[in-house]
C-alpha cells in the first residue's frame, strides 16, 4: 500500500499524558506473507455494490459490447502491513468516499518518475461501499470497470477460478503515529489509485479480487449477475492453472481419470499426449549407444536380427566341425585322417558320426576286413606281391581315387 504526502507534525496526548506525534507521510508497504485470506464466493455471498452517482455507466461502456466488472476488497480494519502500520476500521469508511472515479494501474508507481512518466490505465473504480463481517471488522469494497483493452479482463476471473485472486495496493497519502512496535494510521487523506500489485507484493493480505461481476443494463445499481466459474475454467489453459494454481494443478491431475479429462477438455488430453509422445529411444547396438526414430526400430531390430542369425549360423558350423574332427581323430587312423575328413559331412553330430561309421564300413569292405578287425591293418598284407605296407598303399589309392607310383629309387609317390 502506497501513501505519498507531505511530511507534518502534530501533537497528540496518550493517557497519562505522555505527547505522541501524528504525521502525515508517504507510506509504501509491501507484504510477503505465509498465509493470505481467501474467500470462496457463491452466489449468495456476493455483495451489491452500487455504481457512485457521478459515475455514468452509460457512457464509460458505451464502445463495449460486453462490459466486465470486478468487486474488489480495498482494506478492512484490524490488518497489519509488512512494514507494521496497523489499519482500523475508520480507515475503511475513509475510504469509501474517495474511491469513485479513481484508475487502477498494472504495479506500483515508480516514486523517482513521479510527474513525469503517463502509466496506461487499466480500469476505473466506480462505486466503493463498507462491509460489516461477523466479528464488527469493516472492510471497503469497491467495484471496478476493466478497460476492454485491458489483460485484466483475462487474468483476474482465471486467477480467481484458481483460488488465488490478483491483489490490489493503495495509492495515497494518510497520517500516522508512531506507537511502540505499531505505524497507526489515522486518517486517509488523499487517494491518487488503486493499483493492481504482482502477487505477494500487496499493501495488506487481504486486499484482493472477489468476484467478476456483468452491470445490469438498466444502470439500476443493482450489483450484477456472477460469471459462472465452468465459463472461466472452460478457457483457462494448462499453463495458467499451473502458473496461478500449482496445488490445484497437481490434484486435478491426481484425481481425474483419462474418461473424464476427455470428456470434459479433450484438447488438453491431445496435449498431454502429444508431451509425453515418445518419438525416439537410446539404444545400445553392438556395444554402442545410439539415438533412434521409432520408425527406424524395426529395420534396425531385422538388421540385428540377421546378424545374429548368421553369428549363431557360424557359431553351430564351428561347433559341428570341431565335433567332426574330434571323432575323426578317434575313430580314424592317422594315416586315413585326412583322406576320411575331406569325405566325411552331416549337419548334426548324430550324422557326423554316421558317416564316419559309413567310411569304416567302406574301408573295411575294400580291404576285406573283419567287423572287429582294425583298419589300421591289412590281412592281405603277409602274402602279397609287395608286401603288407606296399598293399596298404595300395589299397588307400584304390578307395580314394589316388594312385600311388614308385620312383626307381622305390620311393612312393
Amino acid at each position: 500500500m502506497l501513501f505519498r504526502g507531505t511530511v507534518g507534525t502534530l501533537a497528540l496526548m496518550r493517557k497519562g499524558g505522555e505527547e505522541l506525534d501524528k504525521k502525515n507521510e508517504q507510506i509504501f508497504d509491501i507484504i510477503r506473507c505465509d498465509a493470505k485470506v481467501l474467500e470462496m464466493v457463491t452466489e449468495d455471498a456476493l455483495l451489491n455494490v452500487p455504481v457512485h452517482p457521478s459515475i455514468n455507466i452509460d457512457v464509460i461502456t458505451a464502445d463495449d459490447p460486453d462490459p466486465k466488472f470486478v468487486n474488489v476488497e480495498v482494506l478492512r480494519g484490524g490488518v497489519v502491513s509488512g512494514n507494521n502500520r496497523r489499519y482500523h476500521n475508520e480507515n475503511a469508511k475513509q475510504l469509501v468516499n474517495l474511491i469513485p472515479g479513481k484508475h487502477g494501474f498494472l504495479g506500483h508507481p515508480d516514486p523517482s518518475k513521479y510527474g513525469f512518466e503517463f502509466r496506461e490505465p487499466q480500469c476505473i473504480y466506480v462505486g466503493a461501499m463498507q462491509d460489516i463481517l461477523n466479528d464488527g471488522t469493516v472492510r471497503c469494497v469497491a467495484k471496478c470497470y476493466l478497460l476492454k483493452s485491458s489483460r485484466l479482463r483475462e487474468w483476474i476471473p482465471k486467477s480467481i477460478a484458481a483460488n488465488n485472486p490478483m491483489t490490489v495496493s493503495i495509492n495515497g497519502s494518510a497520517d500516522v503515529i508512531y506507537n511502540g512496535e505499531y505505524i497507526d494510521v489515522v486518517t486517509i487523506n488523499s487517494l491518487e489509485s488503486i493499483d493492481w500489485a504482482n502477487p505477494g507484493t500487496e499493501g495488506v493480505s487481504t486486499s484482493q479480487a472477489m468476484s467478476v461481476v456483468r452491470e445490469m443494463d438498466n444502470n439500476n445499481n443493482n450489483g450484477g449477475i456472477h460469471m459462472e466459474v465452468k465459463d472461466v475454467m472452460k478457457n483457462i489453459t494448462v499453463t495458467e492453472l499451473k502458473a496461478y494454481n500449482p496445488e490445484a494443478y497437481a490434484g486435478i491431475l491426481r484425481s481425474a481419470t483419462l474418461q473424464e479429462m476427455q470428456a470434459n477438455n479433450p484438447a488438453l488430453v491431445k496435449q498431454i499426449e502429444d508431451s509425453a509422445r515418445i518419438t525416439e529411444m537410446a539404444l545400445t547396438i553392438g556395444g554402442k549407444q545410439e539415438t533412434v526414430k521409432l520408425g527406424d526400430i524395426q529395420a534396425k531390430i531385422t538388421e540385428m536380427e540377421g546378424k545374429v542369425t548368421a553369428a549363431e549360423s557360424a557359431l553351430a558350423t564351428a561347433k559341428l566341425t570341431e565335433f567332426k574332427q574330434t571323432k575323426i581323430a578317434e575313430m580314424i587312423p592317422e594315416d586315413l585322417r585326412e583322406h576320411v575328413s575331406k569325405r566325411v559331412t552331416g549337419g548334426t553330430e548324430q550324422a557326423i558320426i554316421d558317416s564316419i561309421n559309413a567310411e569304416i564300413g567302406y574301408i573295411r569292405e575294400m580291404r576285406g576286413l573283419g567287423p572287429n578287425d582294425p583298419i589300421g591293418v591289412n590281412t592281405r598284407g603277409a602274402s602279397g606281391a609287395h608286401g603288407g605296407e606296399e598293399d596298404i598303399k595300395e589299397m588307400v589309392g584304390g578307395i580314394f581315387g589316388a594312385k600311388v607310383f614308385t620312383d626307381k629309387s622305390g620311393n612312393n609317390k
